[in-house]
């Protein structure tokens, strides 16, 4: 903490502007969340300009620490389109991951952590499958080290209706989890900014997501499902058990619809436009 803080008195020393893009109020497992908060603290003072993607970051920080107003830029997530290949067709990667193809397929892709409600899936999953036997559920990411990690692994691995991969999924293979899927789930207790998101419906898969997982800007009910997450999974499995409605073109044109918003050209434009205002500050106090 000290070293880092005194880093960035060096800069400011220097008269080299700081910019401090807040993806995260908090590390997602802290050893010491006191001490976190202060470093964040003192990165917020000593910033030139806080960048922000979710409109409520401000609010949401607040008794962790101040993010001073005057400071604070709002530049929404990027777009993903175009960002990773995007060439195979859904029937041809359901077959290279044996997902039935006449399924109703989920999918949660990314870092698997306790945050982001694996368990809470998998218990929602078991029950669905019990209930109908036209759904699968694909799980792909490299896990986190912390309890249980063997015992969420393990069950994917005794359910012949997940396809599992625990390891990270590399760029290009990306494409063959999104598009064997029907339905992206984002199951997180809590979450600021949700990159999955917009990386599904870059891909135009509709989405059922945590109300922590998205801010409600961002989404469309016309390709996304949101529910209050609950630790035992319920509204989640309520969720999941409407999704049909999202299995279908109309719902996958409006998520891709929504992933063109906020091109990358955009947003790059954006962010200088701030980059140069930090110079500007900078420059205004020598």
């Amino acid at each position: 903490h000290r070293d880092f803080v005194s880093g960035l008195d060096a800069l400011i020393d220097a008269q080299i502007p700081i910019i401090w893009t807040l993806h995260n109020l908090m590390p997602h497992e802290p050893k010491d969340p006191q001490m976190e908060a202060r470093l964040r603290h003192d990165i917020a003072q000593r910033a030139t300009l806080i960048h922000i993607m979710n409109p409520k970051t401000v609010e949401l920080a607040k008794g962790l620490y101040e993010l001073p107003a005057d400071k604070v830029r709002l530049i929404p997530h990027p777009s993903y389109v175009g960002v990773y290949p995007n060439l195979i067709e859904p029937l041809e990667a359901r077959s290279r991951l044996g997902i039935a193809g006449n399924s109703l397929s989920f999918l949660f892709l990314g870092g698997i952590r306790p945050y982001k409600g694996i368990e809470q899936l998998l218990d929602a999953f078991d029950v669905l499958s019990q209930r109908r036997d036209d759904v699968s559920l694909a799980v792909a990411g490299k896990p986190g080290r912390f309890p249980g990690v063997d015992e969420l692994e393990a069950r994917c691995l005794s359910n012949p209706r997940i396809v599992s991969r625990f390891e990270s999924v590399p760029a290009d293979q990306i494409q063959l989890w999104m598009n064997a899927a029907d339905v992206v789930v984002l199951p997180h207790e809590r979450s600021l900014n949700a990159g999955s998101l917009h990386l599904a419906y870059a891909f135009g898969r509709p989405v059922v997501a945590s109300r922590a997982a998205v801010h409600a800007a961002e989404v469309d009910e016309q390709c996304t499902i949101l529910f209050d997450w609950d630790p035992r999974g319920e509204n989640l499995l309520e969720a999941m058990a409407q999704a049909d409605r999202l299995a279908n073109d109309l719902a996958r044109r409006a998520a891709f619809t929504l992933g063109q918003a906020h091109d990358m050209i955009t947003v790059s434009a954006a962010f200088r436009s701030i980059v140069e205002e930090a110079r500007s500050i900078v420059g205004s106090v020598e």
